[in-house]
């Protein structure tokens, strides 16, 4: 075999031409010639018919760099790689026997949009098809492989060990100090690779099939790295915090495309059934082109709802961004019960070029813990069905619901670390951000039961539900078969009582009746709650005196409607032509059917709101 040749020693060869892809549901496969390190990469393509389950495996990689630095000799005749590519075919390639290998950069032809575009709806059943999926990670160059792997290796022994468990996860809670392993920041870099970023890795990790990582010259099992990141991020929020170790990248990934028996419904209380809810989790995740947001979601099942109309949907590069996000908003809206796409939309400016304002933006690179998924149990709108229609060309959404509210004041912008676990190990409570939310927007200067609700409930209830969304994810872990209102006020003040008692109990802000209260209350829960759902939003009062927390692009005098179908309520902004959508919202009293009570009443009236 000779040396490794550049591709510029290969510039009097002809470049390897694409043969055209004969059928509809084959594709290329490469087999990858054997050699020893140091030799150059070869091989063939070959047609395979994914009808006629052919024999190979599947790499998942970044893409990197797209300048074509390197070579393979495919049938005699040199195509361009990536550096990120050879690397890889590299580090999978046999030193004696050949291996049969799927690779997009070199099984389609990258060049040809159509031919791209068809590839793109088979990746689905490409990945969950393959004997196995290899996962090059890059290069080890700062060498943190091999102190990953050991760390992930020891954690897999303590977390099977209960009594070794419960020491671990109750050091970390008050002895983080004693973590000085360097091991700890080779395992926080692993979290960090750029693989995990990808917003094509869903389809590439997220099926049944056998997967093995590759960082440098280790190997990673993803059984192991799955069970020890599932355990983390259960139990250990503290260490992950402490070493931002993101473990969710991985506990994402989990089945994420296995469908199961109840997840083929769109009445599914999964949220993984819901379109709009998987490209809102990977919203966050990178690509190139930002289409492919939505094309990388085409092999999930619930896709599905992409495919109900007479036009089928595909993954057609010759379309604009734009196009392609106002067919999907149309699409969802048309194909579920709820209003599931709205509750997805984040706000975003409006120009000429842009979406408009009840259009998820796919491509802003940001997440929020969604309010309105399927699992979280909210009923804003009762069991009304939505009533709306699209016009003007596909910008305006008419839609009908109730107004109830404007926003009269609004915090700052609150961060998940505004609910650091540092005040409930005795932090200055006076620099805690809940005090001024409580002093400041709700405009009462200390926590009692006395003061009352706009619904005749204690305040503190209010507060303390509104900055959790009713204690959401206390809820879903422990109540999710229960009703709301089944379950006792008192229970819900507990969790929220034990924190302002732990945060504030010794500076005489907290009065007996709260103390009393969140006696046994979990602290630690209601914080994690809050944590998670007031992270980029804010908190407000209303001209009512409803407490919420919202967008955090809301202002003074945003409207609070329900609109039929929705499960929360949502803020609108008046313009001279209509209305502008800015998001989602809780507000506590108006989430399970509250407002169409009031309409039934009389009280409220069915109006149409027109979104631009």
């Amino acid at each position: 075999m000779a040396d490794l040749t550049s591709p510029s020693s290969s510039q009097d060869l002809d470049s390897y031409k694409y043969q055209e892809i004969p059928s509809e549901n084959t594709i290329r496969i490469l087999t990858l010639s054997p050699g020893p390190p140091g030799t150059r990469l070869e091989g063939n393509l070959e047609f395979a018919s994914l009808d006629d389950y052919p024999e190979y495996e599947a790499i998942s990689y970044v893409w990197g760099d797209p300048t074509r630095c390197e070579e393979i000799i495919i049938e005699g005749k040199p195509l361009g790689l990536t550096q990120s590519i050879a690397d890889a075919l590299r580090r999978m390639r046999h030193e004696t026997e050949p291996r049969r290998l799927w690779a997009d950069q070199i099984c389609i032809e990258q060049d040809d949009l159509v031919e791209r575009g068809h590839q793109v709806k088979l990746m689905g059943a490409i990945y969950k098809n393959t004997e196995k999926v290899l996962v090059w990670l890059g290069q080890d160059e700062k060498n943190h492989a091999k102190r990953a792997l050991n760390q992930l290796e020891t954690l897999q022994k303590v977390f099977k060990n209960r009594q070794l468990f419960e020491q671990f996860t109750e050091v970390q809670k008050v002895k983080l100090e004693t973590f000085t392993d360097r091991s700890w920041w080779s395992l926080r870099e692993f979290y960090l690779l750029p693989w995990f970023e990808r917003v094509w890795i869903g389809q590439e990790a997220g099926t049944a099939a056998p997967m093995e990582l590759f960082w440098g010259q280790e190997m990673f099992e993803w059984k192991t790295l799955f069970f020890v990141s599932r355990i983390m991020e259960k139990f250990h929020k503290p260490l992950r915090v402490h070493f931002d170790l993101n473990v969710s990248v991985v506990t994402y990934l989990d089945g994420r495309f296995i469908p199961s028996e109840d997840r083929k419904s769109h009445e599914s209380k999964d949220p993984r059934t819901s379109l709009v809810y998987e490209l809102n989790r990977a919203s966050e995740r990178k690509s190139t082109d930002p289409r492919d947001r939505v094309f990388a979601m085409l092999g999930h099942f619930s896709a599905a709802v992409l495919l109900e109309d007479s036009t089928p949907f595909e993954a057609d590069y010759t379309r604009s961004t734009r196009d392609i996000y106002i067919d999907v908003a149309v699409r969802t809206l048309k194909g579920y019960p709820r209003l599931e796409l709205l509750n997805s939309v984040q706000w975003h400016d409006d120009d000429d070029e842009s979406l408009p304002s009840w259009v998820a933006d796919w491509g802003n690179n940001s997440i929020r813990n969604l309010l309105g998924r399927r699992d979280a149990l909210f009923h804003a709108a009762g069991d009304s069905a939505h009533s709306f229609s699209i016009r003007e060309n596909q910008r305006v959404l008419s839609i009908k619901g109730l107004q109830i509210d404007a926003i009269e004041r609004v915090s700052n912008e609150l961060k998940w670390t505004d609910f650091d676990f540092k005040h409930l190990h005795g932090g200055h409570a006076s620099d805690c951000v809940s005090l001024g939310l409580w002093t400041e927007i709700c405009q009462i200067p200390e926590f009692n039961l006395e003061h009352c609700y706009v619904n005749g409930e204690s305040s503190v209830l209010a507060f303390c539900q509104a900055l959790t969304a009713g204690c959401l994810n206390i809820r879903l872990e422990h109540y999710r078969d229960i009703e709301y209102e089944s379950v006792p006020s008192a229970t819900w003040l507990q969790y929220g009582a034990a924190y302002l008692t732990g945060v504030f109990g010794s500076g005489g802000l907290v009065d007996d009746a709260v103390r009393e209260a969140g006696e046994g209350g979990d602290a630690f829960a209601w914080n994690g709650c809050a944590s998670a759902f007031c992270d980029e939003r804010r908190f407000f009062r209303t001209a009512l005196g409803y407490y919420g927390i919202g967008p955090c692009e809301l202002e003074n005098d945003d409207l609070i409607v329900v609109l039929f179908g929705g499960t929360t309520p949502y803020v609108l902004r008046p313009t001279s032509e209509g209305y502008k959508f800015v998001g989602e919202c809780y507000v506590y009293g108006l989430m399970n059917g509250e407002a169409i009570l009031m309409m039934e009443r009389e009280e409220l009236k069915e109006k149409t709101f027109d979104l631009r």
